[in-house]
Parts: structure tokens; C-alpha cells; sequence
């Protein structure tokens, strides 16, 4: 790589060979942004690590890391260990990221220094074109607090600290509402920013116990508020996103 990375995108797997090679894809053709790509391997027991290796040999912008099972959230931080760039977006290994998508968020944080995190609209699908439509099968755009979704400032991890790896399915609400709670200016953007595939492998996919998770995480921002003297509800359109989300309705 010629010039430093604008983007690191960290992208945990475990057992992903089956669609793991499109996500990488969907990052690395969109050649208008610098980006790495460090794909943490979570312990998996098929061929994933051996998938990724054979990519990474044919293409520098590809860093595989191994490590033990420990979970999404583990995975998550030992990439962000390794990344280089200022800018920061995540990717699971069966979603995608939209073409134009990445440059978006790099022109909007660039034009706006005191931004801190760009998050734009998810499409959830379940069948994907050749061409790459994902309108053929079910299909949902929402605004949504899926990670994959946004993009941040390498520094907002140094402020607010690391995922929270005793979380199963509930870091990424974790730290968005560990984001809202710290007043960081965010950017709530109508484009869509990610590609959220639908299938009977989704770790979200066991909904009681997501939903019992999802309350732990609540339950802790308003433990967090109350030690720091925060009164009031909070108030966010991420907020919002996450109760629509919430299992069950």
C-alpha cells in the first residue's frame, strides 16, 4: 500500500467461509477510499482463516488475525489493536457494504471535524442478485444500530474505551448508548450504509435471549447515569432505532 489507510475496517468471524469472501469483496472494490481490511478470525473450526489467508496473499489491503474464541466483542477490540487509520467502520462477514458507501462517510466526517461518527440506514435481505440487488426476496431499510452501519473516528475508542466483551449479542448497543450517554456529535445520515443479510446462521437470531441481553445493557446506561448524577431520560434518534429494534416489537 503506497499511502496510508483512510479507513481500517474490522470485520470479526467465526465460521464464515460461506459468505465471507463477498463482504471482503464489497469493502475492497470500492477503490475511492484507502482501506484496510482486518479480518479477526474467532477461533472457527471450518475454513475461514484458510479463505481469508489465501486473499491476503494476493492483496496487501487484507490483514488476517487469529486468535482464540472469545466472542464478537473480543474480536472487535483485537482489530481495533491492529488498526492503523484514523477512520473506523466494522463489518460482520455475511453483510456488505453498498457501493459509494464508504467514501460518503469519509467525505462527511472530512467536511465536519467535529463529528465523531457518521451512521446511515441498513438494509436487511435475505436473496442477493447476481448484480448484487438484494430486492428479489424480504427486504427492510431502517435506521439502524448495527455497527456496520456507521463510521468512527479511531480516537472515540480511546475515549470511551473497548467493547464490552462480557456482552454475547449486546456490545454494539452497548457502546452506542455508552456513545449517546457521553454527548458525542454524531451525524445521522439517510443513505443507505449497510447491507444486513438475513439467514438461519444470524448470531441475533436466538430473539429471548437477545432480549434479555438487550434489557442487561439498558439496565447498566441507567446504573452508569445514575453514578455519573445524569437526570432526564435520554433523548437520541439512535434511541429510537434501538427501540424499534428491540425483539418482539
Amino acid at each position: 500500500m503506497s499511502e496510508s489507510p483512510q479507513l481500517s475496517v474490522i470485520m470479526p468471524a467465526f465460521n464464515g467461509v460461506a459468505f465471507i469472501e463477498q463482504a471482503i469483496a464489497s469493502v475492497l472494490d470500492q477503490c475511492e477510499v484507502r482501506s484496510e481490511i482486518i479480518v479477526v478470525d474467532d477461533g472457527s473450526e471450518d475454513d475461514t482463516a484458510a479463505c481469508v489467508d489465501r486473499l491476503a496473499q494476493r492483496d496487501r489491503r487484507i490483514l488476517l488475525v487469529r486468535g482464540a474464541r472469545g466472542g464478537v466483542a473480543t474480536a472487535r477490540n483485537r482489530g481495533l489493536h491492529r488498526a492503523t487509520a484514523p477512520l473506523v467502520s466494522f463489518l460482520d462477514q455475511d453483510d456488505l457494504k453498498p457501493a459509494g458507501g464508504l467514501i460518503r462517510h469519509v467525505d462527511l466526517l472530512k467536511a465536519d471535524p467535529d463529528t465523531q461518527a457518521v451512521v446511515g440506514e441498513s438494509v436487511m435481505f435475505d436473496r442477493i442478485s447476481e448484480g448484487g440487488d438484494v430486492t428479489g426476496g424480504r427486504h427492510q431499510r431502517m435506521l439502524a444500530t448495527l455497527l456496520g452501519a456507521g463510521t468512527f473516528r479511531r480516537t472515540l475508542f480511546a475515549r470511551l474505551g473497548a467493547f464490552a466483551s462480557d456482552l454475547e449479542m449486546g456490545s454494539d448497543y452497548d457502546f452506542y448508548l455508552r456513545m449517546i450517554e457521553a454527548g458525542v456529535a454524531v451525524t445521522i445520515d439517510d443513505e443507505v450504509a449497510l447491507l444486513h443479510r438475513r439467514h438461519g446462521g444470524n448470531a441475533s437470531g436466538d430473539r429471548p435471549a437477545l432480549s434479555r441481553e438487550l434489557l442487561y445493557v439498558f439496565q447498566r446506561s441507567v446504573q452508569r447515569r445514575r453514578q455519573s448524577g445524569q437526570s432526564g431520560a435520554l433523548r437520541h434518534p439512535l434511541l429510537d432505532a434501538m427501540r424499534a429494534q428491540w425483539p418482539g416489537g
